[in-house]
C-alpha cells in the first residue's frame, strides 16, 4: 500500500496524515520487505514466492521481475546510485542485480552465505 500527506483519517508521524494510493499486486506469497529507491520512483519488494519485484511508483505498474532465489526472499536493497538492487533469503544467497536503463536486468554477483540473509544494508559510502 501506497500513502501520501494528503489529508484522511489516518495519522501518521509528525502530526500529519496520510491517504492510501494502492495497492501493488503481482506477488504470489506473502512480501517480507520493500525498499524505496533513492529518488522515490522505483520500490523493490521481497516475497515468500522466491522472487523480487521493481515497481514504479508513478505508474503502479510492475517494471521488473528478478526471480532466481530457490526460496523466500527476506531482505532487499537499492545501492546509493540507484543502479543496483540487492536480495537476501532463505536459500543462502546474497544476489545483486544491475538494473541500468541502457542494458537488460542481470545478475551481477552471487555469494553463498553460512546461514540465511534475514537484513543487510548497502553502504551509504559506496
Amino acid at each position: 500500500m501506497l500513502f501520501t500527506d494528503d489529508p484522511c483519517p489516518y495519522p501518521v508521524r509528525g502530526g500529519g496524515a496520510a491517504r492510501f494510493l494502492a495497492s501493488l499486486r503481482n506477488h504470489v506469497g506473502a512480501v517480507y520487505q520493500i525498499a524505496w529507491s533513492a529518488d522515490s520512483r522505483l520500490l523493490v519488494s521481497g516475497s515468500k514466492d522466491s522472487t523480487m519485484k521493481v515497481w514504479d511508483v508513478r505508474t503502479r505498474k510492475l517494471k521488473e521481475d528478478l526471480p532466481g532465489h530457490a526460496d523466500e526472499v527476506f531482505a532487499v536493497d537499492w545501492s546509493p546510485d540507484g543502479d543496483r538492487v540487492a536480495s537476501g533469503g532463505r536459500d543462502r544467497v546474497l544476489k545483486v542485480y544491475a538494473l541500468l536503463a541502457a542494458c537488460p536486468v542481470r545478475q551481477r554477483l552471487t555469494a553463498n552465505m553460512l546461514g540465511r540473509v534475514t537484513f543487510f544494508l548497502y553502504n551509504p559510502g559506496g
